[in-house]
């Protein structure tokens, strides 16, 4: 889906007839908040949006700065640029690819004639030595090295096929704290949702589909009526994300939500998914627009996101935090938010303060003559 799909989706969910710099302001801050949008999504929308605020003011559009010209010194360099020459010309790699091996082999090359590393002396701890660096610890950097060395191996250029050791070097991807809301947040949350009018009904059941049962926002987007089994009070459904079917308790305050909605808000249309935009046409609501609608009763709920983000998927971490607070163990919080492996949760164990306090241990104390010895290397 393009640009221009995804803010005209956006424009209908919010029912903005008119476009300004002020919407495609709040729909790229809607993009960020979300954790369905990629960041290759975002930067090309981000983008997008920057050349036609600029088309709207009359201003020439600014082409961004050309790449930087790479540097390939010493030995490895040298053989780096013919490994790029070779790519391009006898495999036909497009420009793209070409300079995202430049982006690795160029720096990887300064650091070689730095290192004073040749195709003589080069060896495992001189590669573990440039890969060991933060910012040289990704996938692509080591995917990139793997088959640089693999072609100098095949052309004899090195002795030993340093390919086969890299495949070792896995970075450890670093686990970020989800971000959740209190029990008495997320009450915030709905109750500042007004159910008066019939977009307000959708939008609380889209709401407590997320907060009660921890769905995705992909999941609410593609719920359909068939999913929904009234007489033994359950959903059924398969993951968009993992394509692993799921079956959840229908809990009263979600079943009543959606028959609320569906008896007396959804408009009168004879489409499989539940859940549809108010304004003609009516069509399916996207991922995105579900998390915007969630973000925006968070800030209208006057509660703070500092440091916290404020789409939908925090309402399933939320669920998450509320269960381990609650004493749920971790394999029933995995079936309920329908992960793979228990692995998956544990990522929910960082937001259990209380559970971590008490696994803690007692630090002993120092005796105050350690501080008054003398002597030592910490005294020299």
């Amino acid at each position: 889906m393009k640009t221009a799909e995804r803010l005209h989706e956006y424009m209908v969910a919010n029912k903005v007839e008119i476009y300004s710099p002020e919407v495609g302001n709040r729909f790229v801050q809607m993009e960020q908040s979300s954790s369905e949008v990629g960041p290759t999504v975002l930067k090309t929308d981000r983008r997008a949006i920057e050349v036609l605020h600029m088309i709207l003011a009359g201003e020439p559009i600014v082409i961004k700065k050309q790449t930087s010209v790479k540097h390939y010194p010493g030995e490895i360099g040298d053989a780096a640029e013919k490994f790029l020459k070779y790519r391009e010309s006898e495999l036909r790699y497009t420009q793209g690819s070409i300079n995202r091996y430049a982006n690795v082999l160029s720096p990887f090359s300064i650091y070689c004639n730095m290192q004073g590393i040749t195709l003589q002396n080069i060896d495992y701890g001189g590669i573990v030595g440039y890969m060991g660096s933060s910012q040289n610890t990704d996938s692509r950097t080591a995917s990139v090295l793997r088959i640089f060395f693999k072609y100098l191996y095949d052309k004899e250029l090195l002795q030993k096929d340093y390919s086969l050791e890299i495949v070792d070097i896995k970075p450890r991807r670093r686990e970020k704290i989800p971000s959740f809301y209190s029990k008495e947040e997320i009450l915030k949350i709905e109750n500042s949702i007004e159910r008066t009018y019939p977009l307000g009904k959708r939008d609380f059941a889209m709401v407590r589909l997320a907060s009660r049962l921890g769905l995705r926002a992909s999941d609410i987007a593609g719920l359909e009526f068939t999913n929904i089994d009234w007489e033994r009070d359950v959903i059924k459904l398969e993951q968009k994300k993992t394509g692993k079917v799921i079956e959840l308790p229908l809990l009263a305050e979600v079943g009543n939500a959606l028959i609320d909605y569906i008896q007396n808000g959804r408009p009168q249309d004879g489409q499989k998914r539940i859940f549809l935009s108010q304004s003609c046409p009516h069509h399916p609501m996207k991922s995105g627009a579900i998390s915007y609608t969630v973000s925006k009763y968070i800030s209208k709920a006057g509660i703070d996101v500092n440091g916290r983000r404020h789409g939908a998927h925090c309402l399933r971490h939320s669920l998450a935090y509320a269960m381990l607070e609650s004493g749920s163990k971790l394999d029933t919080i995995s079936s309920a938010l329908g992960h793979s492996s228990v692995n998956s949760t544990m990522c929910y164990l960082g937001i259990d303060i209380s559970g971590l306090m008490e696994c803690s241990l007692p630090v002993p104390a120092v005796a105050p003559s350690f501080y008054n010895q003398g002597g030592g290397l910490l005294y020299d």
